[in-house]
């Protein structure tokens, strides 16, 4: 299993860093979006937290549904979710093992486009979503006047 094992490594490493960041964020600042059509941060950080089950889940079942739950009204609320909902998708996707990462899905490739994609290249496109989005939350941060922890490496508010 060494391409889901490094696979979850680094799943689990990158949860690690999405905590620090969102834990950050001030609990008070969520309905926060930089722009109109931006999201605002409590959705911005329900995506990243609730994405994972959804996708895991239709990798899983060969289907998939969309149907992202409503997010946690508070912070602490949100976090909680994340935490317990990451431990049984993590868990899920270990007792899949390797089969997952070669199972066949159709998923979308385009706009409007379903294309034949491996299961291993639909959870590294989730796991790179969910960076991608905290990035952007990142930004979300300074702009409400928080401090950015370290992700990849020093930040202006926590350098080495």
């Amino acid at each position: 299993m060494p391409q889901l094992h490094d696979f979850v490594n680094t799943w689990e490493t990158e949860f690690k860093t999405t905590l620090r960041v969102l834990n950050a964020y001030p609990a008070e600042r969520l309905d926060y979006r930089p722009h109109e059509v931006s999201k605002t941060a409590r959705d911005l950080m329900w995506v990243i937290a609730d994405e994972e089950r959804e996708i895991v889940d239709g990798c899983l079942k060969g289907k998939f549904a969309w149907a992202m739950r409503k997010p946690p009204k508070t912070k602490n609320a949100l976090i909680r979710e994340y935490k317990k909902s990451h431990q049984e998708t993590v868990k899920k996707v270990k007792q899949a093992g390797e089969d997952l990462f070669l199972k066949r899905l159709k998923f979308m490739v385009a706009k409007g486009k379903m294309g034949d994609v491996s299961g291993k290249d639909v959870l590294w496109l989730m796991l790179h979503d969910q960076i991608h989005h905290r990035g952007q939350l990142s930004v979300y941060l300074r702009l409400v006047g928080a401090k950015v922890p370290s992700i990849y490496g020093p930040s202006a508010d926590e350098p080495w």
